[in-house]
C-alpha cells in the first residue's frame, strides 16, 4: 500500500466512525483483506516456529464467509518458501528474487531476512513439502476425510503445517 492508499483509508476509516471510535469491527467491515496476506502471514509464522499463531492463522483462514481455499493457502506458501530457498543460496541477492520467484521490494527483504534465521537447506526442504503438499491437495486420499470436501483438504494443510513448523523450529 502506497502512502495515498494508506492516508485515503485513514481517512474513510475516520469519517465512518466519526464521531465515535475507530474498532476493530468497523476494520474489518470497511477494509478488504487479500486472503494472500493472510497466507503470506501464515508463511511469516511457520518460519518464526510460532505453532501456536500459525494453528491460529489456520483456523482464521477457514473459518467463517471469507474463508481461503486450501490451494490459494498452498500457492501462497509455495512462493514464500520459493523465495526463502533462493534466498539461501550462496551470494544470492534481490535481484536473484526478483528474477527467479518474482518477489521485490518488501517481501524480498522478507525472504532475505527469513533466509538467514533458517538452517542452511531448510528452504529447499521446505519447498519440497510445499510441492507434496499440492499433491496431497489434489491427488490423496486423505483429502476426503471427513463429513465435507474442505475437512480432508483442512487436515491435509494442517499435516503440512505440522512438518513445515518442525523444519523451520531446526
Amino acid at each position: 500500500m502506497n502512502r495515498f492508499e494508506t492516508l485515503l483509508t485513514i481517512s474513510i476509516l475516520a469519517l465512518a466512525a466519526a464521531p465515535g471510535e475507530v474498532t476493530r469491527e468497523l476494520v474489518d467491515a470497511l477494509v478488504v483483506t487479500d486472503p494472500e496476506a493472510k497466507a503470506y502471514l501464515l508463511g511469516d509464522l511457520i518460519v518464526q516456529g510460532d505453532a501456536r499463531g500459525a494453528y491460529a492463522m489456520l483456523a482464521d483462514l477457514a473459518g467463517g464467509s471469507d474463508s481461503t481455499h486450501p490451494i490459494v493457502i498452498h500457492r501462497t506458501l509455495a512462493r514464500h518458501f520459493r523465495g526463502i530457498a533462493v534466498a539461501q543460496q550462496p551470494g544470492a541477492g534481490k535481484g536473484d528474487l526478483e528474477r527467479l520467484v518474482g518477489l521485490k521490494g518488501y517481501p524480498a527483504d522478507k525472504a532475505l531476512e527469513q533466509a538467514g534465521r533458517l538452517a542452511p537447506g531448510t528452504g529447499e526442504w521446505c519447498v519440497a513439502r510445499v510441492a507434496d503438499l499440492e499433491l496431497d491437495l489434489r491427488l490423496s486420499e486423505l483429502r476426503h476425510l471427513g463429513q465435507s470436501p474442505e475437512d480432508g483438504e483442512r487436515f491435509v494443510l494442517e499435516m503440512a503445517v505440522r512438518d513445515l513448523l518442525g523444519a523451520c523450529r531446526g
